[in-house]
């Protein structure tokens, strides 16, 4: 897959260049790759797959810069980082219109996104990662189980079911006013959302074969612990996946304070992911 460097600019201890990289379709997928300024040789690295919904390479939430975070952290600990724009947004292009859009666009994009960064020639092929969050979890795992070559996942409250499903019992019990409601229900029967119909990802990860790492927040909202105890209880039988749960955390992996609950309200005020989190994964990948 040809990559076009665009720029090379130093900041603080890594070095970020832009580059783009083609889907399955043609759509031209914009991106940023940060290493660690003074490393030496072939690196390990990440490629960071987005949440549901108009991502950029940030996954920018409000004030918050998700993917951001994740990227200093890791370029700290020695990793290439690849984030990218999710087609159609940012600098990225859909060669297929929004509208007809499905899930094997992204997966195609994915694919490409870790083709792209094994591609690079300070990358080492061999210790290539992918961290998914919510909806990115679920395509990471689809990508290691279609034989693309990663060494290790890392799933952030990983989408645990289809669209409709988590849709159906999230309008359930959250008192949504009616017009969202019924956005929500019209969501429902979109390629998007109809394209995840077949798909479970409790039997992806009982069948992963590559190590994994699952992470959930304590105070998540969106993907609640009864939302992912049968995922979480198919991970456990596999003895490459590793399991952990961040008490404080919400869906975003921000920490809150003792005795307060996420709302959703939190995602964009002023925040950054838990440091627990960010050692933790940091932790997992250099011990695998």
């Amino acid at each position: 897959m040809s990559l076009i460097a665009i720029a090379a600019l130093s900041i603080g201890l890594a070095t970020s260049r832009d580059l783009t990289f083609r889907s399955a379709d043609g759509s031209v997928l914009s991106a940023t790759l940060s290493a660690p300024a003074a490393a030496q040789g072939r690196l390990p690295a990440v490629v960071l797959l987005h949440g549901s919904g108009p991502q950029d390479r940030n996954e920018t939430i409000g004030p918050n810069k998700i993917f951001g975070d994740l990227a200093d952290a890791l370029n700290a600990a020695g990793f290439v980082v690849l984030r990218y724009d999710k087609r159609a947004v940012g600098k990225s292009t859909s060669a297929t219109p929004v509208s007809n859009v499905v899930r094997q666009n992204f997966l195609d994009d994915a694919r490409a996104a870790v083709e792209a960064a094994a591609a690079d020639p300070h990358v080492d092929a061999s210790h290539l990662y992918v961290i998914g969050h919510s909806e990115g979890g679920e395509l990471a795992m689809a990508l290691a189980l279609d034989g693309v070559p990663v060494r290790g996942l890392v799933l952030m409250s990983p989408l645990p079911m289809s669209y409709k499903r988590i849709i159906d019992l999230q309008l359930a019990r959250e008192h949504v006013p009616a017009e969202m409601a019924a956005r929500f229900r019209l969501a429902e029967n979109l390629p998007f959302i109809k394209s995840y119909d077949g798909v479970d990802p409790t039997a992806e990860i009982a069948a992963l074969r590559v190590p994994a790492f699952v992470m959930h927040g304590g105070k998540d909202i969106q993907v609640t612990g009864a939302d992912i105890a049968p995922f979480l209880a198919a991970a456990r039988d596999r003895p490459n996946v590793t399991e952990r749960e961040f008490p404080d955390d919400d869906h975003l992996f921000f920490a809150l304070p003792a005795g307060v609950a996420s709302t959703g309200a939190e995602y964009v005020e002023p925040h950054g992911v838990d440091p627990s989190a960010l050692a933790a994964i940091v932790a997992w990948l250099r011990a695998h």
